[in-house]
């Protein structure tokens, strides 16, 4: 889901996907984006487009942004998993 931010600071750290400039357009994973809608406070979000356009499958993620869903879906990992590995089970914790 495209998602702009809006300020009211001229960036945002939003983790794990890094900086996001004010008035920037990023692209992220449908569920992270709603969670991002929904929990925002101070800081102004905005969809660009509704539709949904993943540029991030999984396959394309680091292990650092792999882990970082694992740690916020709450799945424990071995730290020393392999990337593929990593893939899986976020797959099985999104039911897939």
């Amino acid at each position: 889901m495209k998602i702009k931010y809006c300020g009211p600071g001229s960036f945002i750290n939003v983790h794990p996907h890094g900086r996001h400039d004010k008035d920037e357009v990023k692209d992220y994973p449908d569920e992270f984006a709603e969670d991002l809608l929904a929990t925002a406070k101070e800081n102004k979000f905005e969809v660009v487009d509704g539709k949904s356009v993943d540029d991030n499958p999984l396959e394309k993620m680091t292990v650092a942004e792999l882990q970082a869903i694992l740690g916020d879906m709450e799945i424990d990992y071995s730290k020393d998993a392999k990337k593929a590995d990593l893939i899986s089970l976020v797959k099985a914790g999104k039911g897939e």
